[in-house]
């Protein structure tokens, strides 16, 4: 109990504004739009490159941001955990 599993950064693809789709501790599915990182006139999408649960912990919304810069992390889902949640309401 209280493990941290590992999982992955996500980084600024370029300098910009970032703006993020999800809140700190939202699930994610593989392919969910984290954030968008805006510059002049281009905006990137940012993805979740697998299932996890976002923590925005690095950077605020809306805030000016390099490329290479950590926007957020995506921590493993604990598989055992969801399944007793799932469970109980049942």
């Amino acid at each position: 109990m209280g493990t941290k599993l590992p999982g992955m950064d996500i980084f600024a693809p370029f300098a910009g504004i970032v703006r993020f789709t999800v809140e700190d501790g939202q699930v994610v599915d593989t392919g969910e739009q984290l954030a968008v990182v805006e510059a002049v006139k281009l905006e990137s999408t940012v993805d979740a490159p697998g299932p996890g649960v976002a923590r925005r912990r690095a950077v605020d919304d809306f805030a000016d941001v390099a490329g290479g810069d950590l926007l957020l992390s995506l921590e493993q889902v604990d598989e055992e955990r969801e399944e007793r949640s799932e469970g109980k309401g049942q």
